[in-house]
């Protein structure tokens, strides 16, 4: 995906016209006054052109399967920023622990109401607990 500002999709140079067809994805801001309608017709035009060289003299051949998303300035704006990805610490111990763990996290579970309401046997493999859980929450 690539970000490409709204001068330079107005413009739509080559070094435009590289980028969007070397792209699977091409965000740019949707101002008021821009044509939408014609900025799509001069990309066909500039694809259909293209079309018509050589095969090995033709640059465009991907230009119309990027897609592009119009977004607001604040929102393209916030594309720009980094974004912060967070890691949980990976659980140790059984399957049915790591799966109380994933229940904690996913849905705020609580293991100590979980094995209150199943029963001991259900507890050997995760797909009796599940049953159990499934029972559990139907009841409830």
């Amino acid at each position: 995906m690539v970000l490409i500002p709204r001068k330079d999709i107005e413009k739509l140079s080559r070094k435009t016209l590289a980028q969007i067809n070397d792209s699977l994805a091409v965000v740019t801001v949707q101002s008021e006054d821009f044509d939408v309608n014609k900025f799509f017709r001069t990309l066909f035009k500039k694809f259909k052109d293209d079309f018509e060289k050589k095969q090995h003299k033709r640059k465009l051949s991907n230009l119309l399967q990027t897609i592009i998303f119009f977004v607001s300035e604040e929102d393209f704006t916030r594309c720009q920023e980094p974004f912060e990805v967070t890691f949980t610490k990976s659980t140790q111990g059984t399957a049915v622990d790591r799966l109380f763990a994933d229940l904690k996290e996913w849905g705020g579970l609580d293991k100590e109401k979980v094995l209150q309401s199943s029963k001991k046997e259900n507890l050997e493999s995760i797909p009796a607990l599940i049953s159990s859980l499934e029972e559990n929450l139907k009841a409830q």
